[in-house]
């Protein structure tokens, strides 16, 4: 793959560079071709560090890498002359000439080998070296995803078995809402996002706080709750009665997917005092899962 202008002139090291661009379009290519002509200035592979967010995209950079820099040394004059020029659109000197066959051996020779690494990995390396400050256990294990799934469930498990006494258990809330496959999806997104929900907690002073900022984005009056919120919405001057008995009875005459929810809306309608037990069925006509 021979460098475009624009790829030759982010992959300048002396340049800072952010560089955007849809998948296969050459961003590690040009990441490559930097790190090359790092190389190139006799910068010290133990101080070049390239930061992936894969395992397989930091393999994939070390492979091109050590290919460009085996060849290289490989390479005839020409060769490398034209290979050299296509990276940089330079022209070299005898002293790069000479440097750029000898570059594969001395990243061979690099204590540690070349630093080509994920995000993840480079962190778990700076806590190791850092424990105590980082107050960490020394030589403390990253669990893998499976284990970090497993304590997170034994923990739900933990907490719903010790609510369970309550006047209000937790699991009932919970259950309401949610059903028992999904409630480990949602408190593994909030054990992921627990950062930011620990910002919202101390921006509001607490979960009251919180709560009063719920309510206040959705208008909602201290007092009102699901039961009142219900029985507001089932009475007659909250909607036009004859108008939406008009539409669900035109809804009897469509398909099967229309009489079923037309035949719900009309039985609501005939039920005032009974809207708030139906009120479920009621919207399932209007809303989907």
């Amino acid at each position: 793959m021979r460098a475009t202008d624009h790829q030759r002139l982010a992959a300048d090291p002396g340049l800072s560079a952010w560089v955007t661009a849809s998948a296969g379009t050459g961003k590690t290519h040009v990441l490559t071709d930097r790190v090359l002509r790092l190389l190139l200035t006799d910068c010290p592979p133990e101080r070049i560090l390239c930061l992936t967010f894969t395992k397989a995209a930091a393999a994939e950079m070390a492979n091109r890498l050590h290919g460009r820099l085996g060849a290289w040394a490989a390479a005839s004059e020409e060769d490398l002359r034209r290979d050299l020029t296509d990276l940089t659109g330079l022209t070299f000197d005898g002293q790069t000439m000479k440097l750029a066959p000898r570059l594969f051996a001395r990243v061979l020779d690099t204590p540690g080998g070349f630093k080509v690494q994920t995000i993840h990995s480079f962190c778990e390396a700076l806590l190791r070296r850092f424990p105590l400050e980082a107050e960490l256990a020394p030589h403390f294990q990253v669990m893998d995803e499976r284990q970090a799934e497993d304590v997170l469930d034994q923990a739900l498990q933990g907490v719903l078995q010790d609510d369970a006494q309550r006047p209000k258990p937790l699991a009932a809330a919970l259950m309401a809402l949610v059903d028992e496959e999904t409630i480990g999806k949602l408190m593994s997104g909030l054990s992921t996002d627990r950062a930011r929900l620990q910002r919202l907690l101390d921006g509001a002073e607490g979960m009251a706080g919180l709560l009063k900022k719920v309510r206040r984005t959705l208008s909602l009056a201290p007092d009102e709750d699901e039961s009142s919120l219900l029985q507001a919405a089932s009475m007659e001057d909250q909607f036009k009665g004859p108008e939406l008995h008009h539409v669900a009875s035109a809804m009897l005459q469509g398909g099967k997917t229309e009489r079923r929810h037309g035949k719900a809306i009309i039985g609501w309608l005939a039920v005032p005092k009974d809207r708030m037990k139906y009120f479920d069925s009621y919207l399932a006509a209007f809303f989907t899962e």
